[in-house]
């Protein structure tokens, strides 16, 4: 879902057509260095994003050159990505890439929102850390102790990272989007914003 939900958050800021959307995973782009995207895998997933009503097409003339195809959210589309943006992921291995990308565009909308989500994501990790440490001490073999100690290393790493990722967007800077930042019309609730 990650990269449908990417294909979506990119949409949200502006209808867009496919050359544009693909320079966005391209290497040594923000996204890219997350996520190499090919441009038939990207057709393939519009097209069904397009069939369950995620993104509407339109067909844009270009006077002597073939008609472009713009892609643009639907308000399905847009509740869509505003739910996958504003939800932790978790699954401490889903933060390698699915976080990063809600956090990319959580960061897009506001330092506000992308500390929402980074706070919510602590919690989750502290959740799991809780199961990983009680599935360690009542496993019977060693090994299994072994390997939850493992899974539990890396949990405390990540909540390292998150608690740092907390610091640096509670100091503002005055840079990048405004405090409360929006793509498109805003990620407040879309159910009220269709009204």
């Amino acid at each position: 879902m990650s990269v449908r939900s990417a294909l979506l958050g990119l949409l949200a800021a502006r209808p867009k057509h496919g050359y544009e959307l693909l320079k966005h995973f391209a290497p040594g782009s923000d996204l890219g260095d997350l996520y190499h995207l090919e441009m038939g895998q990207m057709y393939a997933l519009l097209h069904r994003m397009e069939g369950d009503e995620l993104v509407e097409a339109e067909l844009i003339a270009q006077g002597t050159r073939p008609p472009r195809k713009v892609y643009h959210l639907s308000q399905r589309g847009r509740t869509a990505f505003h739910d996958w943006v504003t939800t932790p992921v978790r699954k401490v291995r889903d933060l390698r890439i699915e976080f990063l990308l809600k956090l990319y565009f959580a960061r897009q909308i506001g330092r506000v929102p992308a500390l929402s989500l980074v706070v919510a994501q602590i919690a989750v990790c502290h959740e799991e850390m809780e199961r990983l440490d009680d599935a360690r001490r009542s496993a019977p073999e060693e090994f299994a102790r072994l390997v939850y100690a493992s899974r539990l290393g890396r949990a405390r790493g990540v909540l390292e990272w998150l608690e740092s990722c907390r610091r640096e967007l509670e100091v503002d800077r005055g840079e990048g989007p405004a405090e409360t930042g929006t793509i498109g019309t805003g990620l407040g609730d879309p159910a009220k914003e269709a009204s």
